[in-house]
């Protein structure tokens, strides 16, 4: 276990207890009742719904919360959980999975931090099936700045902007490349891999390329697909490379036209998993069933797809997935990244969007890839 993840409470606040379906106490310290019940509800819910999912069980007989919303922040302690600010589904979900991605296996040094960060993430977005409508999420990402110019895996932390950007790279780009890889086998093909990794490596620490090993099975199946690429090389590309891709699309004759360069101006390029669906179709939990993709590979300068394939496409690190965002949880980000725009990018980069400078990039950027 590592050391941060230690701590120990002594407190005379009030306790509010549930008990989950597969037994463990599930508390909550706090001295507000009615947030007390709030959180105590959300707890049981993720908890419920993410017990049932991971292999090997939650090792600990209780999960506990204590709740001081002045500290406003939250961490994922072992066993017993610090919350602060205000309940929220989503946050939840993300800290309890963090019992598992994180604290069952946790990574060997910071530089593997999206190992844990990044599977949180990805599984606060999973929605179970009886969560409250309310409960809707979006995978996405803000791109309108410099922060993705470092890779995920970063080797070493040099300077203390590298570890302001390095935040977002292991959280929401983590969960995108997971999220990608659940779209080219499937999503329980992921969560076997996953539990495949969390049973293996249980009570280790644990560096980025063994997660891609319990990949090699399921990416077996679909050989034929990868046009040579492993699934080892193509996790080390999008996990040490900096940046993200732009993929800018054109309509040919008979055909779609897709280019790739990196959203940052360098020249790096990657093999990029082209997802084609019929968005009449893709729209519920059976969307895998009518999703293909082929290889934009990066020795390509062109990928000609054939019009009849799908009627729209999109790449997982560009655009978004089947969650709406709520209005004011995309309002609450975009704040956050223009207080971190010293240097006015991202208004900039928006007037040029406006004013039709950039018509190619932006129709690349604005469709949204599953649609309801």
């Amino acid at each position: 276990m590592s050391p941060h993840l230690f701590t120990f409470l002594i407190t005379k606040y009030p306790k509010f207890t549930k008990i989950a379906k597969t037994g463990q106490e599930l508390n909550i310290y706090s001295t507000n009742p009615s947030k007390a019940e709030a959180l105590l509800q959300m707890l049981t819910d993720s908890f419920d719904y993410l017990a049932t999912i991971f292999k090997p069980a939650y090792p600990l007989s209780k999960l506990d919360i204590f709740l001081e919303p002045s500290i406003g922040w939250a961490m994922e302690h072992w066993g017993l959980i610090v919350y602060g600010g205000n309940p929220d589904r989503s946050i939840m979900q993300h800290l309890v999975a963090h019992q598992w991605f994180g604290n069952l296996v946790s990574p060997s040094a910071w530089k593997h931090a999206w190992l844990s960060e990044g599977f949180a993430t990805y599984w606060e977005k999973q929605v179970a099936k009886e969560a409250p409508a309310t409960f809707e999420r979006e995978l996405y990402i803000v791109i309108d700045n410099d922060r993705g110019l470092v890779p995920m895996v970063l080797e070493p932390f040099v300077t203390l902007r590298d570890l302001e950007r390095y935040p977002w790279l292991r959280y929401e780009k983590g969960a995108c490349l997971l999220k990608m890889i659940e779209g080219m086998i499937g999503q329980q093909p992921l969560i076997d891999a996953m539990n495949k990794y969390l049973e293996k490596y249980q009570y280790e620490a644990v560096e980025t390329s063994l997660f891609f090993d319990e990949l090699l099975s399921a990416f077996d199946k679909i050989r034929d697909k990868m046009d040579g690429i492993s699934i080892q090389e193509l996790g080390k590309q999008w996990t040490t490379q900096p940046g993200i891709p732009t993929i800018s699309v054109r309509k040919g004759n008979g055909s779609f036209v897709l280019t790739q360069s990196s959203y940052y101006k360098s020249t790096t390029k990657w093999d990029i998993p082209i997802f084609l669906y019929d968005p009449h179709y893709c729209t519920g939990p059976g969307m895998n069933e009518t999703v293909t993709f082929q290889f934009f590979k990066k020795e390509m300068t062109e990928l000609h797809v054939a019009t009849d394939m799908a009627d729209e496409m999109m790449t997982y690190l560009e655009t978004r997935h089947n969650y709406p965002c709520p209005p004011a949880h995309r309002a609450r980000h975009l704040l956050s990244d223009l207080k971190r725009d010293r240097n006015g990018t991202i208004v900039k980069r928006a007037l040029d969007l406006l004013n039709n400078k950039h018509k190619e990039f932006q129709d690349s950027l604005v469709k949204p890839f599953f649609r309801r």
